[in-house]
C-alpha cells in the first residue's frame, strides 16, 4: 500500500488557490486541512500505487488549470502489508 501526504500552497499570498482546491477536494471525497497561515490545502491518501499516483495528478492538473503558479509538496509512504 502506498500512502502520500499532499499539501498545496499558493505562490503568492493572496489564497486565491483555496476555494477551487476545496471544491476539487470535496467533488473527489477527499478529507483534508484547510490552514490560513500559510494558506494550503492538505490532505493524506492511501491505496494502491495506481489510485495514489492518479489522484495526485488530478490534484496538481486542478491546481494548475487556473494558469496561476502553484506549489504542491508530496510526501510518499510504502507500507509493507507483510507482518514480521
Amino acid at each position: 500500500m502506498l500512502k502520500a501526504e499532499v499539501s498545496v500552497y499558493p505562490s503568492d499570498e493572496s489564497g486565491q488557490e483555496a476555494h477551487p482546491l476545496q471544491r476539487f477536494m470535496n467533488e473527489m471525497g477527499l478529507d483534508y486541512d484547510f490552514r490560513q497561515e500559510p494558506p494550503s490545502i492538505n490532505t493524506s491518501l492511501s491505496g494502491s500505487s495506481r489510485q495514489v499516483f492518479s489522484t495526485v495528478q488530478e490534484i496538481f492538473e486542478s491546481s494548475a488549470q487556473r494558469d496561476e503558479d502553484v506549489v504542491m509538496v508530496v510526501t510518499f509512504y510504502q507500507i509493507s502489508t507483510q507482518k514480521n
